[in-house]
């Protein structure tokens, strides 16, 4: 009888290490992009409204619509690339984005203006979904937590330029210019990805290949013999079988992943996107009521997220050496509920110092936030469903927080205490989840 041989491992399984430096910018550069193409109608919004004739309610769609895509298209975006691999789909990203740019640069009303953002959405939604994948199947497990910590400043830094390169663009050439600049900006982001990156496949295609060449060298190997039947026989051929080994694995499924520590874990992710969005959303206008021009309150609102660039590639370092995800998360999260209360009722020097503190010990929990919940995920296969469904968490926590914050503020915005209270204790709600949730030593 024919030797049945082990299956051989092809290159593409073994795991090929890229500095974590460079990948770490690479993906961070293309998520910035991203975010630029969405929050690029932000500071162009009044004059949008008046060009495609649109009331306040739908103008709003314009940006609400990135936050429902999130958290309808993260799921099956997962499921992607769990078959396809990260890197694939961050590149085809880019192919949406000029899709929806296209779209949006031929709009003749706010409707059509508002399909175009929300296919811009999914391809935001893909990169979001994609860039942990990315760093995590290609740099050094000693060396993740800094990658995630560069790679957690992406949105940050893409608000920012938007907020800086768009009205330059609108006021000399017209949105349309600055919808083709992006799209362009977003497909050389690609190709940088396509020509630098080196991703080794998902664990599921690793698997899944496995098993096929398993079964492909036992078909080879067993010779054809006509003759009849014997118990003898019987049992060569199932010693044979008994001897290919078992590749198959459980296929991957979202329901692994609603385990109560997980769960646990998601909350306490969910209740930081409701404090850092709703102070980001809403401080502006209080602080436009009570005599803070438009430029100082807008960028004391976004002061913290400016400041948390620096702690987030901290503490994103530090989670290589300590793996104490208790302290790490816990800490910085009780200081942000006390912080993003405190942006509520604050006024004067007292609001600096409390925004620089929100940002530098309360925003950093930004950059382990990732590293963290991938040591919670059971097994690698999961890894990208694990990552789709905390890009709907962060979708369902920024909608929340402009749910929650607006009835309580009340309608002239005026009810500051009562917000600011609302925020600490939910803020504290999901430290205490954080330090409660069971980390792998």
């Amino acid at each position: 009888m024919a030797n049945v041989t082990e299956p051989q491992i092809s290159q593409h399984q073994a795991p090929r290490r890229q500095n974590f430096l460079f990948v770490g910018v690479l993906v961070t550069l293309m998520g910035i992009i991203m975010a630029l193409i969405m929050c690029k109608v932000t500071s162009i919004l009044p004059a949008l409204t008046i060009k495609f004739e649109m009331s306040a309610a739908m103008a709003s769609w314009l940006m609400s619509i990135f936050t429902l895509v999130g958290v309808i298209a993260s799921a099956p975006i997962g499921k992607l690339v769990m078959r396809f691999g990260p890197k694939r789909i961050m590149v085809a990203a880019a192919g949406v984005a000029v899709l929806g740019a296209i779209i949006g640069v031929f709009a003749t009303n706010g409707p059509v203006l508002i399909a175009s953002r929300l296919i811009e959405g999914i391809a935001m939604t893909m990169v979001a979904v994609c860039g942990p994948g990315v760093i995590k199947l290609c740099v050094d497990p000693k060396r993740q937590g800094a990658a995630l910590g560069i790679w957690s400043v992406w949105f940050s830094l893409g608000a920012v330029s938007a907020g800086v390169a768009t009205p330059l663009i609108f006021d000399a050439y017209g949105y349309e210019v600055a919808w083709i600049a992006y799209a362009l900006i977003a497909v050389a982001g690609a190709l940088l990805i396509q020509f630098f990156i080196r991703v080794p496949d998902p664990p599921a295609m690793v698997a899944k290949r496995a098993a096929r060449q398993a079964v492909t060298q036992h078909a080879v190997a067993e010779p054809i013999v006509v003759k009849a039947p014997s118990v003898e026989s019987a049992v060569l051929k199932a010693e044979a079988t008994a001897s290919i080994p078992l590749t198959k694995e459980i296929k991957p499924s979202y329901r692994e992943l609603f385990i109560p520590n997980i769960m646990l874990y998601l909350f306490s992710f969910c209740v930081y996107c409701i404090s850092t969005t709703a102070f980001i959303s809403y401080v502006p206008s209080i602080l436009q009521i009570q005599g803070y021009d438009a430029a100082t309150s807008g960028f004391i609102s976004t002061l913290p997220s400016l400041v948390s660039i620096i702690s987030c590639l901290i503490l994103g370092a530090l989670s290589d050496r300590y793996r104490n995800f208790r302290l790490l998360m816990g800490v910085p999260m009780t200081i942000l509920a006390v912080t993003a209360a405190g942006m509520f009722v604050l006024t004067g020097a007292p609001l600096w110092i409390n925004a620089i503190i929100c940002g530098l010990f309360g925003g950093g929990v930004g950059g382990i936030i990732m590293v963290a919940y991938l040591t919670l995920v059971p097994r690698a296969q999961l890894v990208p469903l694990a990552l789709g469904a905390i890009v709907a968490v962060q979708g369902i926590g920024q909608f929340l927080a402009t749910l929650i914050t607006q009835p309580l503020l009340g309608p002239d915005l005026t009810n500051w205490n009562l917000a600011a209270l609302v925020i600490l204790i939910i803020g504290l709600a999901g430290a205490a989840s954080s330090i409660i949730c069971r980390y792998p030593k």
